[in-house]
């Protein structure tokens, strides 16, 4: 096999340039000893002053070439230490400029969710407010008129009945549309009755088997943190329900410690990897663990179906 060179030059590290400049001034000492000795010898051998003079001027030929050397040493150790410095600071500051940029991220994200949920809640309490008091007027005067049309004998009496009860049908439905998106449940009656509604709810509304189960009473005092655990469970029930045509779901919450764990399981289809990166339902789950801290785990293979698990560490938001 045939290597390739690499002629790049490495760049010496701060330490290797001190060791360096070491060397350097034990070489240039041990220079000047030797000339200063030899010169010594030579001028006691002539016992003359001209030999003396030789001798003097060597040693400051000695001693001018160790300065030099000392001098490109030093100037070139402390070119390395501020390009040293320099580099740190880079690092630094693009550490810091990452860190605030993955601030911001955060903050938009949280924003994004805060104004979901708030325009959600807004349709849910028109839907409550408005349609569903029109639709409960209408399911009224439809009873109203079925019993005249009795009394009358009328034979549309029977189409009547049959009005009044699609009615009925239709209100329901619009009641459990707007609680699932305003949930006032959380408020009222806390987090794991709020699920166990949303699993009722499912069920009715698209005739799946979908069960709650909470072993033991797990109390969210933080009512951001309720509320987005209750929309990460409503986001996997309608992925389950809608793209995975599963047939039995089931909804956990478990505490262990301070450990929140909220699970959603399904018999579905499943999906691939690369399909869940792209899906923007994944991604508000993924988006709502992380504004509150949770570890977000998502599994699923084709045919085996999904398991979506949210684990909060309660200490850390209440």
């Amino acid at each position: 096999m045939a290597h390739i060179k690499n002629n790049r030059k490495e760049r010496p590290t701060l330490g290797s340039v001190k060791l360096s400049a070491r060397r350097n001034k034990v070489f240039a000492v041990v220079f000047s000893l030797v000339v200063l000795t030899s010169a010594c010898v030579w001028a006691y051998s002539l016992r003359s002053l001209s030999a003396a003079g030789v001798a003097l001027l060597l040693f400051s030929i000695a001693g001018g070439l160790f300065y030099r050397i000392q001098k490109r040493e030093n100037e070139s150790l402390q070119r390395e230490v501020a390009e040293h410095k320099k580099t740190k600071e880079s690092l630094e500051e693009a550490r810091a400029g990452l860190e605030q940029r993955t601030a911001e991220l955060r903050r938009a994200n949280e924003e994004v969710l805060r104004i979901n949920d708030t325009v959600q809640g807004n349709i849910g309490r028109d839907l409550h407010d408005g349609l569903l008091q029109q639709l409960t007027g209408l399911t009224y005067f439809s009873d109203t008129l079925a019993e005249n049309l009795a009394e009358a004998a009328s034979p549309c009496v029977d189409g009547a009945h049959e009005i009044s009860e699609h009615l009925r049908r239709l209100t329901s439905w619009i009641r459990d549309l707007a609680k699932g998106l305003y949930p006032t449940d959380l408020d009222n009656i806390g987090l794991a009755p709020a699920l166990e509604r949303l699993a009722s709810t499912t069920a009715h509304l698209f005739s799946t088997s979908v069960v709650f189960e909470c072993n033991e009473p797990v109390t969210v005092s933080n009512r951001q943190v309720a509320l987005h655990l209750y929309r990460i469970a409503q986001e996997a029930v309608n992925n389950a329900v809608k793209h995975s045509g599963a047939k039995h779901i089931h909804i956990g919450l478990n505490r262990s410690g301070d450990t929140i764990v909220l699970t959603v399981k399904d018999d579905g289809s499943g999906f691939s990897p690369e399909k869940a990166a792209a899906g923007m339902g994944l991604q508000t789950i993924h988006f709502r663990g992380k504004a509150i801290g949770a570890v977000v785990d998502v599994k699923s293979d084709a045919g085996k179906g999904t398991i979506v698990s949210c684990s909060f560490q309660e200490s850390d938001k209440s």
